[in-house]
């Protein structure tokens, strides 16, 4: 059994009706993978694949197992699948990081226009390869100024794919009440967009159609149209479940 069998495993399992996974390394996908997830129609269409550089000479200093053709070959293929969104991680000031390296990156960002990032600015962490034999030589002000910036460039990508959700309908998993308030409930597309909208009785589970009305570079606003399908399963394991599934190919 491969990763994509364990995928279609869990989606024949009653109960469970969204699969979402996170972190995989982009060697993991097979053409076995992706065509699971544009078919099989639990698995989420989200897809969280970390880049951490656009250069190339970054990326065999990190020690990671592809090239930026790797990647972006690899996300070529994941555009193929309708409706999929794509989420990464960054890191900018790694050791050796020049100003062509970090131009790269923003330039790689500028290509594939993720719908959302966690960017970091890079700090030693005891016991690793980096932190035993690289030294830390980017200083602390240019890694603010290089992170300020590519969280700039990202939220400015984020506004604009999220304002292309105004005026649409999506299937809303609810998750809970809203933290803002309370007398609203938030929850997630298939998509993994974060979206609000009037509780009405709503519990965590149940899946919602809402007509997107406002959006931000991080979240989705609307009104609950009708109620697609009632939770089936105690609202206890329903938390569990809503907070994502992280099952497979996740950080070793």
């Amino acid at each position: 059994m491969d990763f994509a069998d364990l995928l279609k495993g869990v989606a024949s399992i009653d109960g469970i009706d969204r699969i979402r996974f996170t972190s995989p390394y982009p060697r993991d996908f097979t053409p076995k993978l992706l065509e699971t997830i544009a078919t099989e129609e639990k698995v989420c269409k989200f897809i969280h694949l970390p880049l951490q550089s656009g250069s190339n000479r970054m990326l065999d200093e990190m020690r990671r197992q592809h090239t930026v053709e790797d990647y972006l070959g690899l996300v070529e293929q994941i555009r193929e699948i309708p409706g999929v969104a794509l989420s990464t991680d960054i890191i900018v000031g790694f050791p050796g990081e020049t100003d062509a390296d970090y131009e790269a990156t923003v330039s790689l960002m500028e290509s594939v226009r993720y719908d959302s990032a966690f960017m970091f600015a890079y700090s030693e962490r005891s016991g690793t390869y980096a932190a035993k034999r690289l030294a830390d030589d980017v200083p602390d002000t240019v890694k603010k100024a290089r992170l300020a910036r590519i969280i700039e460039l990202q939220t400015q990508i984020s506004k604009e794919i999220y304002a292309t959700r105004v005026g649409q309908r999506y299937a809303v998993l609810v998750e809970g009440p809203a933290r803002k308030d309370p007398t609203d409930v938030v929850g997630n597309t298939d998509d993994f967009k974060t979206t609000v909208f009037a509780g009405q009785g709503f519990r965590a589970g149940d899946v919602v159609e809402v007509e997107i009305e406002a959006a931000t570079s991080h979240s989705l606003r609307g009104r609950p149209i009708r109620l697609l399908q009632s939770s089936r399963v105690p609202v206890s394991l329903m938390e569990q479940l809503t907070t994502g599934i992280s099952i497979g190919a996740a950080r070793r």
